[in-house]
């Protein structure tokens, strides 16, 4: 009875929109890992990215821990559930003795089978929140690392393998840390389109602005207000380099990216500890940067976003319009 409600409650995850602010700003859905071993690692880091692990404090794993995780994966198993070598050691993870019946185990109440990757995946999650919650209160308290060394700390405190092939578990994670992770689900389980010029929306698809671009209380309202709520997700509008990432004047917490030809977004509100990239890190178009929120010149949770072109601010609205981004109707102020 108890592990049928654990895993009830793990399938949280799965089923009808949640609260971004719980959920780290997404929904995850099942693990299906088909095609190329890039296009499997995508998939496996999309779902790392989006689930909230009750471990991480309600959170999912940020771009490096996935990237991180996933290079060992693919020395483990190359992304095959049904994985079995010559020990016994089977699945995604290569479970051996105790942690391979407790997956059987965990599969047969929730009622699917070992080999099955959603339920490895959720019981990756049982296995942070309980015999090896140390490895989450690690990450937790970790100060930022670089893929490379994140698939270094997951091969120690999780795999524990003996650093077998760690170089190329290491040099995996910085393959996948490159790799095209747009698209990632939304709240409602959307997922944001990247259009034309390779541009979408910063902000949850549907979201209609409520401030616009012009003078406001006698000064330049230098950008667009989308506010979704207070922790949904906020996503780069095209890719670039993160130029600014943390505290910036009336912004409060906020990302700057730039782009090609002059181009740079600003992303401003964000919570503290909100963040999912830094300063000088690349990213792409749909990928989540943050989180919406109120730090800073702001008068509740929203996303602030403007758009400058060689450092002057332009009226995002009919920017984006152009690449096929649709704000809703102006607001009341304008």
């Amino acid at each position: 009875m108890i592990l049928v409600l654990l895993f009830s409650l793990l399938l949280v995850g799965f089923g009808a929109a949640e609260d971004c602010s719980t959920s780290g700003g997404g929904k995850a859905t099942d693990l299906v890992l088909t095609g190329t071993d890039d296009d499997k690692a995508v998939a496996f880091m999309k779902w790392l990215m989006v689930y909230p692990f009750e471990a991480l404090d309600g959170k999912p794993m940020n771009r490096e821990q996935a990237a991180g995780v996933a290079g060992n994966v693919m020395q483990e198993s190359g992304f095959n559930p049904s994985a079995v070598n010559s020990i016994g050691a089977s699945g995604l993870f290569q479970w051996l003795g105790g942690r391979k019946t407790g997956l059987e185990q965990f599969a047969a109440t929730a009622g699917t089978s070992w080999d099955d990757a959603t339920t490895q995946m959720l019981w990756l999650a049982q296995e942070l929140a309980t015999s090896h919650n140390d490895v989450a209160e690690a990450m937790l308290a970790s100060s930022p690392k670089t893929p490379r060394e994140w698939a270094k700390f997951w091969d120690d405190e999780f795999e524990i393998s003996g650093n077998d092939q760690i170089e190329q578990r290491m040099d995996n994670a910085d393959h996948f840390y490159t790799l095209d992770i747009a698209g990632l689900p939304t709240c409602d389980g959307t997922n944001p389109t990247v259009g034309l010029d390779g541009w979408t929306s910063p902000a949850a698809p549907g979201t209609a602005a409520s401030s616009e671009y012009g003078e406001r209380d006698g000064r330049l309202h230098a950008g667009i207000d989308l506010p979704a709520g207070c922790g949904s997700p906020i996503f780069a509008a095209q890719a670039g380099t993160v130029r600014i990432a943390g505290s910036y004047a009336g912004y409060g917490n906020a990302v700057v990216i730039d782009h090609t030809d002059g181009v740079s977004t600003l992303y401003g509100h964000m919570p503290w500890g909100a963040l999912r990239v830094s300063q000088g890190e690349e990213v792409a178009a749909g990928q989540q940067i943050g989180e919406e929120g109120d730090t800073g010149r702001s008068y509740g949770c929203h996303l602030h976003f403007e758009i400058h072109i060689i450092g002057a601010p332009i009226d995002p609205r009919p920017f984006m319009a152009e690449r096929g981004i649709d704000f809703g109707p102006l607001a009341p102020n304008h």
